[in-house]
């Protein structure tokens, strides 16, 4: 006879996966989440219930068409050679309990803003923006969310490194099966001096203690409070490291006012606000970006036949190579586009 709890989770796991298919991409959309003493803390994309009626419908067209710069560029599989760039834009509660939303609502709403942050801040001199990994010591594993944060912010100070946080509590406990508690928290932001001075340091451990870099405050920092600040690879997309961190952290529930993504340090929220809220109404081109121009998307009219734009369809993409005219010679935009 089959145990009742696993019937409950394989409902779950059913009502979730029938309102967004992708969640078979990723285990930790779907993988159950271990009883270990925090429940209050689930990961993104676990509530069917939160879904809105207009999740995902379509609101309009977003429409590049200067072609003289897609010319001969290869983008996402499709080439886009003397054709527009055409977008969908849906409409999305933007929650991150979302089982719908939290991937192309949520999630890519977060990147932007933290894209459009730091770039603002590299361009007032901060430097480069680097990836940053702050792992809890297993004594304070007990901790709440709220505790561990005000913790790694000291820890962050200590360690010379500022930006935004983003809460980790789970990891895949592949002998229980599950999500188990793991907390960690990935920091986007900067080193205080830099890092590639360290990065590109040829030494040995011992010789770190000593040194004013980063790795001798990590080193120093590590033998006072136990926890491991290190620094990841360079990154190539803030944006993709920003969305792919967000699509499965950690968020609290049942409690008010406890944010799971959080600025410190020198990025904290009064900083450089009147420049990068500006910078998130933008809506550049992917295309063009890639060919090495600047163009931005504009909302405009699309009449031609109808593209794959459900995003719970496996066929999915962010932009479609579209000529002027369909098969049958009707236009494919409006004339007063």
């Amino acid at each position: 006879m089959v145990d009742s709890a696993v019937l409950r989770i394989v409902r779950v796991y059913l009502a979730l996966l029938k309102v967004n298919p992708r969640l078979m991409e990723n285990p930790y959309w779907f993988l159950p989440i271990l009883n270990d003493g925090h429940s209050d803390c689930l990961q993104v994309g676990r509530n069917p219930s939160v879904v809105r009626p207009f999740c995902g419908f379509l609101k309009l067209w977003r429409v590049c068409r200067k072609k003289h710069l897609h010319k001969g560029v290869v983008f996402d599989g499709a080439d886009f050679t003397d054709k527009s760039v055409v977008s969908a834009a849906h409409f999305w509660c933007k929650n991150w309990h979302c089982t719908k939303c939290f991937l192309h609502g949520a999630c890519v709403t977060g990147a932007q803003r933290i894209e459009a942050r730091l770039n603002a801040f590299v361009e007032n001199g901060f430097g480069k923006v680097e990836h940053v990994i702050l792992s809890v010591p297993k004594n304070l594993q007990h901790l709440s969310m709220r505790e561990i944060f005000k913790l790694a912010t000291v820890v962050a100070k200590d360690r010379g490194v500022f930006g935004v946080l983003i809460f980790h509590g789970r990891f895949i406990d592949v002998e229980r099966g599950g999500l188990g508690w793991r907390a960690h928290l990935h920091l986007l932001g900067f080193v205080e001096g830099g890092f590639d001075r360290c990065r590109r340091c040829v030494h040995n451990r011992d010789d770190c203690a000593g040194c004013d870099g980063f790795k001798g405050r990590e080193v120093r920092g590590f033998a006072k409070d136990s926890w491991i600040v290190k620094v990841a690879d360079e990154r190539k997309s803030v944006f993709a490291t920003s969305w792919y961190q967000l699509n499965h952290h950690t968020v609290s529930v049942g409690l008010r006012r406890v944010h799971s993504v959080r600025w410190i340090g020198k990025c904290g929220n009064r900083m450089l606000r009147h420049q990068y809220s500006k910078a998130r109404s933008k809506y550049p081109c992917p295309v063009c970006e890639s060919a090495g121009h600047e163009s931005k998307m504009v909302d405009g009219g699309y009449s031609g036949k109808r593209l794959p734009v459900d995003v719970c369809d496996p066929r999915y993409k962010r932009v479609y190579a579209v000529p002027d005219s369909d098969e049958d010679g009707s236009p494919n935009f409006p004339s007063y586009v």
